[in-house]
């Protein structure tokens, strides 16, 4: 992965095969969309340390002595590939959690789930638009 100065982010696969390029690309495509109608959900939480600085230095204390801090979550669809397989749903918690943080999933058709995709279906938990390029070298 590497980032632009102006925003880009690239996710590059060298010597992939084109079957695990496509499954990798509609999966992560599927993670950054609008929630629409997924089989499990993920979340992720979001902190958004105070401003007053006194605020701020226990907010950072907490961090450190590994307390629970307050934010809002996000949620994003597991990916379809991911989705029927538990094992496979354990693989994605377990990368979520080294690479993002600790993950929250439910299933959709959960009540909690359905409250969930009736408040944010449609919302885009990044903001991003996704693009798939293929290089030869």
């Amino acid at each position: 992965m590497a980032s632009d100065p102006e925003g880009w982010i690239r996710c590059q696969l060298d010597g992939v095969p084109t079957e695990q390029s496509l499954r990798f690309t509609a999966a992560l495509d599927e993670l950054l969309a609008p929630l629409a109608e997924p089989r499990y959900l993920i979340g992720r939480k979001i902190l958004t340390p105070p401003a007053r600085p006194v605020a701020r230095r226990l907010f950072a204390v907490r961090a450190v002595v590994g307390l629970s801090l307050p934010g809002t979550v996000a949620w994003h669809a597991v990916p379809r590939w991911f989705a029927r397989n538990k094992d496979r749903r354990q693989h994605l918690a377990q990368a979520w959690r080294k690479h993002i943080g600790p993950p929250r999933q439910l299933p959709a058709d959960s009540p909690q789930g359905q409250a969930i995709l009736d408040l944010f279906r449609g919302d885009n938990p990044l903001s991003v638009t996704t693009q798939l390029r293929t290089t030869w070298r």
